[in-house]
């Protein structure tokens, strides 16, 4: 009896064994992060593809850890501790090149500017700092950048895309960004699940001077702006969509300067002083649906949502005032 009840259990826990290592073969490997020694180095200039050279080459910028520059092995740029008192930290012209920086930690003066991308295509920028800049990144005529779980603080200005298209920012934070966190000239970018906190604006998506149509501004949290969550200028087509906006000193989301056929959907808009989501009277067509605004404004002078312009779609908002 004491022999069979022994083959009873041995066999359970045998199938025990084995199913988990079924399950641990069918279960993705989860991703392990290998820390990357930081060394310090002068600022990087890369002024086209054939500058993105080896650490020990004798030209170029003499930067890259590994990867041959295409689709399938980016050049990497990784690792370096960089002093950007005299120079940008890192600039990049007029390449094409595949290429990731990851891991950089890049400290300025307060004038300087700590990565500046300039006719530039195909690159990620991503697990870095950038801190005590004037500009933390600015983006001149790029696109296919992307920009992922960076930490930008203590800058002027935050991630600035100036006439560029087709960019990504996703999962980063800001912190005491005296004027705007993440300011978009251009179309077809996404910003997305960036957490902003303690800034003079928040996200602006501004078509002065060219197009911004087809942005998406998504799952994003603004708080702590002494002037608005998000901004909207000039701008068509573009979605905002499931952001958290609250405790700002200003205006929640407002769209202005002739905004059109946008759509503002599924927003948590609280508790912003200067009023929730409020419309400026040059916007027009734009539809405004789903949002929630609670205690924003005093029901007076600012209100949950306000519309000034003219032929506005306001469909399934939750909100305690409005005007008109």
């Amino acid at each position: 009896m004491r022999r069979r009840l022994l083959g009873v259990l041995t066999l359970a826990i045998l199938a025990l064994v084995l199913s988990g290592i079924y399950l641990a073969m069918k279960m993705p490997a989860p991703h392990v992060g290998v820390p990357q020694p930081i060394a310090a180095r002068p600022p990087i200039l890369i002024e086209e593809d054939t500058d993105f050279t080896l650490v020990d080459a004798t030209s170029g910028c003499a930067c890259v850890r590994a990867g041959s520059g295409t689709q399938r092995d980016p050049y990497v740029i990784s690792g370096w501790a960089i002093n950007a008192s005299r120079t940008d930290g890192i600039a990049i012209f007029g390449t094409s090149s595949y290429f990731t920086i990851r891991g950089v930690r890049i400290q300025g003066d307060g004038l300087s500017t700590g990565i500046s991308l300039d006719q530039v295509e195909n690159g990620e920028i991503e697990d870095s700092s950038v801190f005590n800049n004037f500009m933390a990144v600015y983006v001149f005529v790029s696109s296919n950048l992307q920009f992922t779980n960076n930490t930008i603080e203590e800058d002027t200005y935050g991630i600035q895309l100036e006439a560029s298209n087709g960019n990504r920012v996703i999962s980063n934070h800001f912190n005491q960004i005296e004027q705007v966190a993440i300011f978009v000239r251009g179309s077809e970018n996404s910003i997305i699940k960036n957490a902003v906190e303690g800034t003079f604006g928040g996200i602006n998506i501004d078509g002065t001077g060219g197009g911004a149509n087809d942005n998406l501004v998504q799952e994003n949290s603004v708080s702590n702006a002494t002037n608005y969550g998000i901004g909207v200028w000039r701008a068509a087509n573009t979605i905002v969509r499931s952001n958290w906006i609250t405790n700002n000193t200003g205006v929640g989301i407002f769209l202005t300067e002739g905004s059109s056929n946008n759509l503002v959907e599924a927003n948590q808009v609280k508790e912003n002083r200067a009023g929730g989501i409020v419309l400026s009277k040059e916007t027009s067509h734009n539809s405004i649906r789903g949002n929630t605004a609670k205690k924003n404004g005093d029901g007076a002078s600012f209100f949950d949502l306000e519309d000034d312009g003219s032929d506005n779609t306001w469909e399934d908002n939750v909100y305690d005032t409005k005007t008109p």
